[in-house]
C-alpha cells in the first residue's frame, strides 16, 4: 500500500503508476594548462523524481493535489518499493487529470527532490 503524508493529511492512492528519477554528477573536469585533466569528486546530487499516482476517488485526488501546493516536506512510502520510499519537495509542477478513456479515475503528477529532513 502506497501511503503520503505530510504530517497532517494522509493519502493512500490506488496505485503509484510511475517512478522516473534523475540525478546529476558532481564530478568536474578540470584542464590543466599541461594539458592533463584534473578531477574533482563529490557524490551525486539529489533524485529528482517524477511521481504519478492513480486515484479512484475524485476528493482524494483533489486533496492530494491541494497538500502538495503547500509548502513543506512530503513523505511517501510503499511495501515493497524501499528505494522508492523517500521524503521530498515539490519543485516543478503538479498536474492532476482526470482520466479521458475511462472518465472516472483521476491521475496526479508531481515533480519532487529528495531531500533529507
Amino acid at each position: 500500500m502506497t501511503t503520503i503524508t505530510d504530517g497532517t493529511t494522509t493519502l493512500h492512492p490506488t496505485l503509484w503508476m510511475n517512478y522516473r528519477s534523475t540525478r546529476e554528477s558532481n564530478t568536474q573536469v578540470h584542464t590543466l594548462q599541461s594539458g592533463k585533466n584534473a578531477l574533482t569528486l563529490r557524490p551525486a546530487g539529489s533524485r529528482r523524481v517524477t511521481v504519478a499516482l492513480l486515484f479512484e476517488d475524485e476528493n482524494e485526488s483533489k486533496r492530494c493535489e491541494d497538500m502538495h501546493a503547500r509548502p513543506g516536506i512530503i513523505t511517501i512510502t510503499e511495501d515493497g518499493r524501499d528505494t522508492a520510499s523517500m521524503q521530498y519537495a515539490v519543485i516543478g509542477s503538479i498536474e492532476r487529470a482526470l482520466d479521458p478513456e475511462t472518465a472516472s479515475v483521476w491521475f496526479v503528477t508531481v515533480e519532487v527532490l529528495e531531500v533529507t529532513a
